[in-house]
């Protein structure tokens, strides 16, 4: 199963989008997705919130959700960063405020104030990432 931080972007992502709330109730599968947004709230227990995405991940896979919490990846084709000459770019992101979510958005991309997050509501923070 993906990382931690994968499966967080990706509740993060689904929510923000509207989808996955009414799937998880179409599933069944509103405890666990309850029980994740709560722990991260608070002062998530990795094993307990590692424990409820594999009940929401396995909940979707039955529901008919290919992949559940881990879809299935696009392959693109990416440049080695070291054919290229120099040192390797930064790029301004949003990234998760918690840093809890491997989630970010290009600064670039947002609108006049920061995106926020779509667990807590909490603004994302600012930070520089090489690309």
């Amino acid at each position: 199963m993906a990382e931690l931080g994968e499966l967080l972007a990706t509740v993060c992502r689904e929510l923000g989008g509207g989808g996955l709330r009414s799937i998880a109730v179409d599933a069944g599968a509103t405890e666990p997705l309850d029980r994740i947004l709560a722990e991260l709230r608070g002062d998530a227990g990795q094993e307990r919130l590692a424990a409820a995405l594999l009940e929401l991940h396995e909940a979707l896979i039955r529901y008919g959700v290919a992949g559940g919490l881990a879809p299935t990846v696009r392959r693109q084709y990416r440049a080695s960063p070291a054919s290229s000459a120099g040192s390797l770019p930064t790029i301004e992101v949003w990234a998760c405020p918690a840093g809890r979510c491997s989630r970010w958005h290009a600064v670039a991309d947002a609108l006049d104030e920061p995106p926020t997050c779509e667990v807590t509501g909490v603004a994302l923070t600012r930070k520089h990432i090489r690309w």
